[in-house]
């Protein structure tokens, strides 16, 4: 499950940063991309969860104590689990841990 998410979240900041000589995309671009790559690419939970949390402004920063992580990417990696602290109407409540 680790993987998935991180796939999502690389996949977000490869957007936003412009990699392999593209322009980067804006971020109604960047979440029209994942909703396209949504059970496809990416699993579907995880992108659900990852757009609720870019919606309430939770994605892109790093977390108070990793001074270095700059990306979602960076960030997800440290973390054992994703999930969401208060349920949107239309994305399921759900807590993706290790081993899942």
């Amino acid at each position: 499950m680790e993987a998935r998410a991180l796939a999502v979240c690389t996949a977000w900041a490869a957007m936003g940063g412009g990699r392999g000589g593209r322009d980067p995309l804006s971020g109604p671009a960047a979440r029209h991309q994942l909703r396209a790559g949504r059970a496809t690419q990416f699993d579907p939970t995880v992108v659900d969860v990852f757009l609720a949390l870019e919606a309430d402004g939770r994605v892109g920063l790093p977390h108070p104590d990793d001074l270095l992580s700059t990306t979602p990417a960076a960030w997800a990696s440290t973390r054992p689990a994703l999930g969401l602290a208060r349920p949107r109407a239309g994305v399921p409540a759900v807590m993706l841990t290790e081993g899942d």
